[in-house]
């Protein structure tokens, strides 16, 4: 028995030696392929030559590999700041050998791959090779580069020069410098502005991704920022040859500023939160809940114009009557009489399901009303009537104004549409701009050299500037809270106030210097 154990262990331990002398002669195909991730592995890291010394070729499957490591390997080394390094403290080779050149390349390059020792060999072949180890999952753990270079013009070989070796580690220190600049250096969002830089509590300075400034494009710049109100801005408005801005709140403040020294000279509590304010002449007109306050700044009259049809959200002056939108959806027709020197109501207007809230006289005597109701309403001056309806948008319908021969008007449906009346006397949306967020609020202003500029205010608390008539982007405003009123003075400046109660000044300049 004993003699047969004998036997069968020297048959095993036979062919044990006879697997390992098969495996020291044949070639490990994931080596070959780029991703062996044994160490010792059994079989050869490295091609068999023949009888001429010349390399055996790789399969196609191989070539392939290699292929989309050097393309890889390329791609990484063309664009080393967005390089990501990877370092495994399992595997680290210490040296790494630089590129050498030979003359023919037909002839295998016997460099080996030895993990801690060097890696390299001698060779008259015109060859680059670099061994790139990342990490041991077996993704490219072995990045082979073959690229063709002429030595000399008479291709006369090139040795080898021993002192060509660069320490591993010093190479990864440096490539990890590298990609660390680059991170605290980060390609900023342009269309977005940092939150909390806003609110003056950003930590990240030059490393923050978002914008750290209140608006991109040229232009137009930030002159002074004014603080008075505590709760939204709803309305500012700049009388005309006036040297006063006033802006009205929905803390029930009306601000009066200097425009010359950028000071708050009066404050009236009005008693409640305004709704709108436009000037017309020598009035000044206040909408608030169930009343509208007139005052004239020539003769020092203060009228109050009440009823019941709760806050009165849009206010308009056309055909010598002041139109009022009311929250129930109800126009208000007011015309001032002489007689009793005071406003009469003369009609009523109805026809909206919901509030009003924005109001505008074309030409023609036309009266044009936007609604939370998703209509536009067209109305005759000289009648009163309604003669139109426009139902295209699909959600509410936040504000309407004029542009040239046509009418623009937006909607929390996030589309700006452009209407042109037709032969047939009827309004045709002809163009329909489409926007990321919904639209609370369009203003037409002229820029410094007179060319003429949309202002769309935006939920997402942006304000966003468009050339007309081709809709191109030129510009952002950022804002904490959304923009909720705009006015302008010439071709000079332009006012925003927002939900923070802050109203800031810009001002256009004369040459534009970029668009987004």
């Amino acid at each position: 028995m004993s003699c047969a154990l004998v036997l069968l262990a020297m048959s095993f331990n036979g062919g044990r030696r006879r697997i390992q002398a098969y495996q020291s002669q044949k070639v490990c195909r994931y080596w070959r392929e780029g991703r062996c991730n044994r160490n010792p592995c059994p079989f050869l890291h490295s091609e068999l030559p023949d009888n001429n010394k010349t390399a055996s070729k790789l399969p196609s499957h191989s070539k392939n590999a290699l292929k989309k490591n050097v393309s890889a390997f390329q791609a990484t080394a063309g664009n080393k700041q967005n390089a990501n390094f990877s370092y495994n403290q399992h595997f680290s080779p210490k040296y790494v050998r630089e590129p050498s050149t030979h003359v023919n390349s037909n002839q295998p390059c016997p460099a080996k791959w030895i993990p801690g020792k060097e890696v390299g060999g001698k060779s008259n072949q015109h060859c680059s090779r670099k061994w790139v180890r990342e990490d041991d999952k077996g993704r490219d753990l072995i990045t082979h580069v073959n690229s063709v270079r002429q030595c000399s013009a008479k291709q006369m070989p090139c040795e080898e020069n021993p002192n060509a070796r660069v320490k591993y580690s010093d190479q990864l220190s440096s490539h990890c410098a590298r990609a660390n600049e680059a991170s605290k250096a980060p390609q900023k969002i342009q269309d977005k502005c940092c939150e909390n830089w806003m609110l003056g509590k950003c930590t990240y300075e030059d490393n923050c991704r978002y914008q750290h400034q209140w608006s991109i494009g040229d232009g137009f710049s930030q002159v002074i920022e004014l603080s008075g109100h505590d709760k939204d801005v709803s309305a500012i408005v700049l009388p005309l040859d006036s040297d006063k801005l006033f802006s009205g709140s929905k803390d029930g403040t009306l601000c009066i500023w200097d425009c010359n020294t950028g000071k708050c000279g009066s404050v009236f509590k009005m008693g409640a939160e305004i709704g709108c304010m436009i000037s017309e002449g020598p009035w000044l007109f206040v909408g608030g809940p169930n009343v509208i306050k007139a005052m004239n700044s020539q003769t020092g009259a203060d009228l109050i114009l009440s009823g019941t049809f709760g806050q009165i959200h849009s206010l308009k002056v056309g055909n010598d009557m002041l139109f009022a939108g009311t929250q129930d959806g109800t126009i208000l027709a007011w015309k001032y009489s002489d007689s009793i020197k005071s406003f009469e109501l003369a009609a009523s207007l109805k026809g909206h399901n919901l509030a009003v809230v924005s109001l505008f006289v074309g030409a023609g005597k036309m009266l044009y009303s936007a609604s939370m109701d998703h209509t536009i309403r067209v109305w005759d001056l000289e009648t009163l009537q309604c003669i139109e309806v426009l139902t295209e948008h699909t959600d509410a319908v936040t504000c309407v104004i004029g542009f040239d021969r046509c009418l623009l008007s937006c909607s929390l449906d996030q589309t700006i549409k452009v209407w042109f009346r037709t032969e047939s006397g009827s309004l045709e949306a002809i163009y329909t701009h489409n926007v990321d967020h919904g639209l609370r609020l369009l203003h037409g202003v002229h820029d410094g050299d007179g060319r003429p500029v949309l202002m769309c205010s935006c939920n997402d608390k942006t304000m966003r500037l468009y050339d007309l008539p081709s809709f191109e982007e030129r510009g952002r405003i950022f804002s904490v809270e959304e923009i909720q009123a705009v006015d302008i003075l010439d071709r000079s400046m332009f006012f925003t106030g927002d939900g923070t109660g802050k109203i800031r000044v810009w001002k256009w300049s004369s040459e534009q210097k970029t668009e987004l």
